[in-house]
Parts: structure tokens; sequence; C-alpha cells
């Protein structure tokens, strides 16, 4: 179902296509308010991730600036509303008046965050969603474009490219961001990741801050979590040859939950949402799949334990110091159907590689995972050092925020005017 309604909308897309073009002329003769910014996330389709937290604390700290939430999601529209922000339906008349207006646009995923057609002359600055371990954008395709037609189809129109910034974390990782996006490093921006701020607040701050912004939805899963000592969590990456690939990973989930519940532990899972799950696994009593669209910051923030493979998540978690379970199944076939890699794996990854689901199973039952952030602390902090930079090991919350704001001050410079 999920595959049929991503061909439709490929359908649509391009079926409007010239349209779209027409809009997007328009947009050349539109004069732009320097003071509204645009902020947008997942195509629209989810209030999470860099955007929302840098939309958040702009609200606060640039109260001289107009700050609009873009969204197609009706009831993240509604939350948004509710705590006094300014939030509108991509395709309302308040929401293209600001997709035109706006000075600046920023988003998590693409361009296609806010509105791609109505950007030019805009400032666009792309957030991005973490430090990549495997490869994304530009460098996950041939070296040869694909003709203008499937480009359109795929969302990705080359004969529209226009310059952004990109932002990224630290120094060490500019020839892995301009190469995804095309951009020279003069077009790169070094401030740390607005999501990050949870991982500074206090357990006190945090349950403030969930009471405060969050959705009803995590405010139930968090209530859920509260009633067992640990919080685990799962959160493997995509295959893009292997949707299903999520039973070959968990081979018994009567076992994998029986673990979980000997060691009061809830188990949240997080999956990406093309990912085939199989059906019958409503009666696990310590195992919850978390909905791939929400927010799940605030619950990866209160969790004892990840679990992960080559999603570059664990870049975050290393902030936290906790306990990593690298879980590398399928490493050879991801490598060589679904996406290669930065780095490797097996050298950018620090402790013990999990390769079997046997192996994992042992170390989860015997508890051992809760001694390896010692064993493996100077190999977290040399990684630590290189991703974020070295201003990573300072936590002053206002220093945060101060330099969170580098990404509006270099928005309002019009650097590509």
């Amino acid at each position: 179902m999920k595959q049929i309604k991503h061909r439709a909308q490929q359908f649509l897309f391009l079926l409007y296509f010239p349209l779209h073009c027409l809009i997007y002329l328009f947009s050349f003769v539109i004069p732009r308010n320097k003071k509204i910014f645009l902020y947008g996330s997942f195509f629209g389709e989810s209030f999470s991730d860099n955007s929302k937290y840098l939309f958040l604390i702009s609200n606060e700290k640039r109260s001289d600036i107009i700050h609009v939430w873009i969204s197609t999601n009706r009831e993240d529209i509604k939350q948004i509303r509710s705590k006094g922000f300014k939030a509108f339906h991509k395709f309302s008349l308040k929401g293209v008046y600001y997709e035109f207006m706006a000075g600046s646009h920023f988003y998590t995923q693409s361009v296609w965050d806010t509105s791609f057609f109505i950007t030019h002359n805009a400032n666009r600055v792309n957030l991005w969603h973490g430090i990549p371990l495997k490869k994304i954008g530009a460098d996950c395709y041939p070296p040869t474009k694909p003709s203008i037609l499937r480009e359109a189809i795929n969302n990705r129109p080359y004969i529209f490219e226009a310059k952004e910034m990109v932002l990224v974390p630290s120094k060490f990782v500019y020839p892995f961001f301009s190469s995804a996006f095309r951009v020279s490093s003069s077009s790169l921006l070094i401030a740390p990741y607005p999501r990050l701020m949870l991982f500074l607040m206090d357990k006190t701050e945090l349950f403030t801050w969930i009471r405060d912004f969050e959705t009803d939805y995590v405010k139930t899963i968090l209530d859920k979590a509260n009633k067992y000592e640990n919080i685990w969590t799962y959160m493997p990456t995509w295959r893009d040859a292997n949707p299903s690939f999520i039973t070959e990973a968990i081979k018994d989930w009567n076992e994998f939950d029986e673990i979980a519940r000997n060691n009061n532990a809830l188990l949240i899972v997080k999956v990406h949402f093309m990912t085939k799950m199989p059906e019958g696994l409503e009666s696990l009593t310590n195992i919850i799949f978390y909905d791939s669209k929400a927010d799940f910051y605030p619950i990866l923030a209160l969790s004892d334990l990840l679990i992960t493979d080559y999603s570059s998540v664990f870049f975050d978690y290393l902030l936290m110091k906790k306990p990593i379970i690298f879980y590398a199944f399928d490493l050879e076939d991801y490598k060589l159907n679904s996406r290669n890699m930065y780095f490797d794996y097996e050298e950018i990854v620090f402790g013990n590689i999990i390769y079997s689901y046997k192996e994992l199973v042992k170390l989860l039952a015997t508890s051992n995972f809760k001694n390896m952030t010692l064993e493996v602390n100077n190999e977290r902090e040399n990684l630590l050092s290189k991703m974020w930079g070295a201003e990573y090991l300072d936590s002053n919350q206002e220093l945060f925020y101060f330099n969170v704001q580098k990404i509006l001050g270099a928005s309002t410079d019009n650097k590509f005017d």
C-alpha cells in the first residue's frame, strides 16, 4: 500500500509539473520579506527533527522575526497553533502567501519540506537530519545525471537547482556534505544540530519540555515507558533493496519480548515509514512500535540503550555517553545492494559489533552491554571530537543556543543575493 501511495504521488507530481514550472517562474518577481522565516520537515508531513527545534528556539530567541511552520499534517498544524505559534497548511491561501513572501526557508529533508517551486530568491538553508554514515544525496546516484523527465518523476529536477546553505556540525564532515549536496565549502555552515538541545536537559527539564510542547502521542508513550526500569530503543536504518529486512533482523519477536520483560525494560522500535513490518505482533507486552512519522527525539533523550546498525543516529547518541549496540547482521549485503558508506564501518564504530541475532539475544539477556560505555570511552571521545568539533564538550545551554542562532544569522546575511 505504501509503495502504491508513493507511485501515485509521483504520478500526480508529473501531472502538475507544467503548472509548477509556471509558479516557479512567477516566484522570480515576488519581493521577499527578510523578516519572515519559513520552516518545514520531511515533505511537510511531520513536525520533527532539526527544523522543529530551530523553529521553537527561534520563536523564543528571535521575536523580531515572523516564524511560520508549513505542513500538510492538519493535526500538527492544530497542535502548533495551540502553543501560540504560526502554522499553515502548505496549500492553503495563507500557506502559499508565506511561501512566496518568506525571505528564508529552513528544511530537514529537502526544499520540498516547504515548497520547492516557490523558493527562487529566498535563502534556502538545509538543516539535514544527521551526520552521514551511509552515502546520501548526489553520492547515492550514478555519476551521469538522469534525464530531466526522470528527475521530474523523482522530485529532484536539476534544471531548477538553486544555491542553498547546508548545516554541518564540524569541518571534518565538510567533504561528505559538499559532495552529497554539490555545494562548495563556502555554502557549509558550522553550528550544532538544533534537535540536540534535548540531550542537554536533565530529566526534570525534559519532562517539562514534553509536557509543554509534545503531542499527546509522545506523552502516551512516555507514560508507558515510566512504568519500566529501563527504556531500550531499536532504530535500524532503511534498506533500499530490502524493505522486509526486519524479519531477518529479529527472528523471534516473542523471545525478544521476553528478554525485555526479564530486564524490566520497554523496547521501543522506530523504523523508516517504508519498512514492511510483520503481522501478528499485537500481543507483545514489552515492545512497542513507534509511529514512523512522529518525533522520536524526546524518547531517545530518555532512553538507556540504543540498538542500531548503519543509522547516523548513533553519532547523536554518542553525546549522551550511554551504551550503544551495533547490530550489523547484513553488513555486506547492505553495502552491496543498498548503500555504500563514507567510512569503513568496522573502523568508525567502537566496541563490539554484533553480526547475528543469536549474539544480540545473548548480549541483551546477560546485560553485558551496560559495561560497554567505560570500555569504549577513549574511542567514543575521539569520535566525538571528529564529528562534533571541540565545542561538543561544553554542555552549557546558553552557549548551545547562541551557536544555533548562527543559522539564523547566516540566513539574514543574505549570502546568496
